[in-house]
């Protein structure tokens, strides 16, 4: 098995000598980064930047997109689709395409270990080899020699693109090229062989009906690749990684050498999928005849089993509670605010702390609880009393994920609530003595300082809470009037905020809308290339919007103004009969508008006559309840949030705050236009009531809202504007921001501007991010159950140990390893660098251990970048930052969660059932 790895490993390392281009965000494990959903060979580009006069108007470089228009030209519609199927890393951005992601990941581990498993098997069911080469048979001697010279063609192709070495081509291909891919021959001639005598030995007829299909596989992936046309080379090789300048068309359209190794590459791509599409389909008919043998009271007798043997045996979920709860009972020592005016923080220092711990001690629980107990079991054979019963294995797997994860949930219930308690003696606790300050305060006539207690209770509460941010779309207008995609950078070592420079035109702005452009789109509108994907960040106007109020049905009398208008349009160059059908349906439109208009005159009317009344009556708590029957007549205020920070180039006037000013443009106004580049300013939408009013709308008092306040550091920022900016606008919006305090710079990011669609409960938010740490653990106990299956219990907790840990702290690395953005080499040229000093961007001289260190790199790095599709993402599963900073779990964002985790432990399960069906635990 080792030498097979290694042979895969060379295979990679050979298809990778041409030194890699910029990573294609298209060919990114993550789906969302994917082709778009109208044809499945549209990728997202990938922007680089270029040197282009007509950018100096924009402010910048402009970015060009390396075109893919050709690929839609030269394709057919069936090579477009069989290069989504074929290829292991491309995918669509619609609800199947992550499934379709899954499938080819799945497929591809599958393959890898039927062929392992089958490699495995035949070796050690040889027999005795008549003619032997030092004790060794004369194939796997040729392999072991091929593994080494393929090894050393690595070293050879390093040092020649160092220019250490001379190049020798034959036909167009290095020399050193050509041998890698006959040791890569000879590698596939052993594995053909060892699979063809090991399946027939043991007269398995479903495996060589898989191994069958997977020749007919490997014969369609060859038929694929050979049908691809010439001119659309140039894309498929940008996907495959070759730079931007290797040649491979001549110019009279045929294919050069380089053109052939990326035919090969595709061929090898598409192969290795389909062929694990086969072993994929094996093992589902496998697993489902298994499934649908398992009984639930089997299952409940062996999750009850787990259940039993982790309190009583092993004790561990009662350590977790006692560990708990005595650091609990000196956390309160050690959180503290930085200092007195941000006591704000205080919440998420204590939420972030206790989901923290209930975290660490969650994972310690099951990375230890669940690869022992198998283990132990097989080795001490009291598994014998399990197995002679009527169970099957994938009822012990499952069996024991549902007892442990029993365990798991018992314990989330109880240090949750336990948590809550403790928030609730703490946090609320702080609460009240901040209500009661403020009241001295007021009582004693210090009103600076009731203002300041009441800004800290007021974002305490904030962060005690539950708020749905919406976002928008960020972009900047330098201090000259320019577009630019991003601000002005002050030198912080964190570029996650831009800043925009005060008392100037500098200004940030967010567009918000169901469909808008992406911002490098936006600013330069006539860039070359394909375009970006269109975004959608609307604002939602039903939510903001209370039913029943004058602003809600002001924006249903423009609901069917825009649908007046559509028939309208639909009329221009109608059939007769099509015609007179439109006409009757716009008539009709036009009486319903009428009878709108007709409701809110009259809403309009009573809330005027509760507002005089209000003011009338002499009576206080009468006036107050008039005044609360009309407020109930309108929508409230649109909440917006703020988390600015201020870079200062001078001390500024003491004791005065940075000043901003922020302005929400209606989307009839063109005074915030699509395409802020274009010297033509349009609005967004076309107001359609705009001849019935002129220029006096009743239902819309006013298409520019601004105001100014004062920035508060460490603080959220919170602001509001009229309910009446949002009618008619279907979620288009413009929001505004400038600094105002000369020689200050304001810092912002895109998710530091948000409007707040509602406000929920923090109890129920806290308990969905307990369900991430409950998420978390059942990866964890099917990575620790499967481990359990094949190793040692301290080489099971070891591996458990290292999944989590690459999963949780290095995925990032792993992402920038599979996407090819790793700067400064692999893991061997990086030592090299940190024992030299050397930083990331300066190229190190070819010396032989620089040369060394490279081939390694070749070698080593594909693995490692396997491992993305492996190591399960459990820090996406972490939702721990969203309940500390108060805002919203979306049970969207929870069920994708639950499915993100279900599709890493099924996998991991279904290993563990083939492992355990297939090995001896009872000897």
């Amino acid at each position: 098995m080792s030498a097979l790895s290694l042979f895969l490993l060379l295979a990679w390392a050979q298809a990778g000598g041409e030194p890699a281009a910029a990573a294609d965000p298209a060919a990114s494990p993550s789906p969302s980064q994917g082709a778009s959903a109208e044809s499945p060979d549209t990728s997202a580009p990938a922007a680089e930047a270029g040197a282009n006069p007509v950018a100096a108007a924009a402010g910048g470089a402009l970015p060009v997109v390396q075109p893919t228009a050709l690929l839609a030209e030269e394709l057919a519609n069936w090579q477009k689709w069989a290069l989504l199927i074929g290829d292991p890393i491309r995918t669509v951005p619609v609800w199947w395409g992550p499934i379709l992601s899954w499938v080819k990941i799945v497929s591809l581990a599958g393959l890898l270990g039927w062929v392992g498993a089958w490699v495995m098997a035949s070796l050690r069911g040889r027999r005795r080899a008549r003619v032997t080469i030092g004790g060794a048979r004369p194939l796997d001697a040729a392999l072991l020699l091929a593994i080494l010279i393929g090894i050393g063609c690595v070293f050879v192709r390093q040092a020649q693109q160092s220019e250490q070495l001379p190049q020798v081509d034959v036909a167009g291909v290095a020399l050193a090229s050509l041998v890698g891919m006959l040791c890569l021959g000879v590698g596939a001639a052993w594995l053909e062989t060892v699979l063809w005598s090991g399946i027939l030995r043991e007269r398995r007829i479903g495996d060589v009906l898989v191994l069958v299909g997977m020749h007919l596989a490997l014969l369609v992936a060859v038929g694929i690749a050979l049908s691809m046309p010439s001119g659309a080379m140039p894309y498929l090789g940008a996907r495959l990684g070759f730079p931007p300048d290797a040649t491979l068309l001549t110019p009279e359209g045929e294919l050069t050498p380089s053109g052939v190794v990326a035919i090969v590459l595709i061929g090898v791509q598409m192969a290795l999928t389909l062929m694990g599409f086969v072993v994929f389909l094996r093992i589902a008919l496998l697993v489902l005849g298994e499934v649908s043998a398992i009984r639930p009271r089997r299952l409940y007798a062996m999750g009850k089993f787990s259940w039993v043997e982790s309190f009583r045996k092993t004790r561990i979920p009662w350590a977790v509670l006692a560990i708990f709860l005595l650091i609990l009972a000196f956390t309160h020592w050690f959180l503290q605010p930085p200092d007195s005016q941000r006591q704000a923080e205080l919440s998420r220092l204590y939420v972030g702390t206790l989901m923290l711990l209930s975290s660490v001690l969650l994972t310690v629980m099951v990375a230890v609880l669940t690869p022992i107990t198998l283990p132990n079991d097989i080795r001490f054979q009291t598994i014998f009393t399990v197995v002679t019963k009527p169970v099957r294995r994938l009822e012990i797997i499952w069996g024991r994920m549902l007892g442990f994860m029993g365990v798991v949930t018992a314990l989330v219930l109880a240090l949750g609530g336990i948590s809550l308690l403790y928030l609730e003696r703490n946090i609320g606790g702080r609460i009240e003595q901040l209500r009661q300050e403020i009241a001295e305060a007021r009582e004693a006539g210090l009103d600076n300082q009731a203002g300041l207690l009441e800004a800290q209770l007021d974002q305490l509460q904030t962060r005690r809470s539950a708020r749905l941010p919406v976002g928008g779309s960020l972009t900047f207008v330098d201090s000259l009037g320019e577009p630019r995609i991003k601000g002005i950078d002050v030198g912080q070592e964190l570029e996650i905020r831009s800043f925009v420079e005060g008392a100037t035109q500098a200004e940030a702005s967010w567009l918000f809308g169901p469909m808008i452009p992406h911002p490098v789109d936006r600013l330069f509108p006539n860039r070359p290339g394909e375009r970006y994907p269109m975004l959608s960040m609307p604002v939602p106007v039903g939510l903001l919007l209370h039913e029943g109020t004058i602003e809600d049905l002001a924006n249903d009398i423009y609901t069917v103004a825009y649908e007046r208008a559509e028939l309208e349009a639909r009329k221009q160059g109608a059939e007769p009969s099509e015609l007179s059908r439109l006409n009757a349906e716009v008539s009709r439109l036009e009486e319903q508008e009428q009878g709108l208009l007709r409701e809110y005159e009259a809403l309009v009317a009573r809330y005027s006559d509760l507002v005089q009344q209000a003011e009338a009556a002499g009576d206080a708590p009468e006036a107050a309840r008039l005044r609360e029957q009309a407020e109930a007549l309108r929508s409230p205020d649109v909440p917006v949030q703020m988390t600015f920070t201020v870079y200062r180039t001078t001390k500024g006037r003491p004791g005065e705050p940075v000043y901003a000013s922020i302005r929400v443009v209606h989307p009839f106004s063109a005074e915030a236009p699509m395409y802020p580049g274009s010297r033509e300013n349009s609005p967004l939408l076309i107001d359609p009531l705009a001849r019935r009013f002129g220029g006096n709308n009743p239902l819309i008092p006013e298409l520019v809202h601004s105001d100014t306040f004062d920035v508060k550091e460490y603080y959220t920022n919170k602001w509001a504007f009229p309910a009446s900016m949002l009618v008619g606008s279907q979620g288009y919006l413009t929001i505004q921001v400038q600094c105002l305090s000369p020689t200050q710079y304001l810092g912002m990011a895109e998710g530091d501007l948000f409007l707040v669609a509602s406000q929920g409960s923090f109890l129920a938010n806290y308990m969905k991010g307990l369900a991430g740490i409950w998420l978390q653990a059942m990866v964890l106990t099917a990575i620790g159950v499967w481990a359990g299956t094949f190793l040692s219990w301290p080489v099971a907790l070891l591996i458990t140990v290292f999944f989590f840990a690459a999963g949780e702290i290095f995925f990032p690395i792993l992402n920038q390893l599979a996407t090819g953005q790793m700067i400064g080499g692999g893991p061997f040229e990086s030592m090299i660098r940190m024992v030299s000093h050397s930083n990331q961007m300066t190229e190190l001289d070819a010396t032989l251990g620089v040369i060394l260190a490279k081939s390694l790199d070749a070698i080593v790095v594909p693995i490692m970048s396997l491992l993305i599709f492996v190591v399960p993402n459990f820090s996406a599963m972490d939702l721990s930052n969203l309940v500390a900073d108060g805002f919203a779990i979306q049970w969207a964002t929870l069920g994708a969660n639950i499915l993100l985790a279900l599709s890493y432990a099924v996998p991991f399960s279904i290993a563990a059932y083939f492992i355990l069906k297939n090995r001896e635990v009872a000897a």
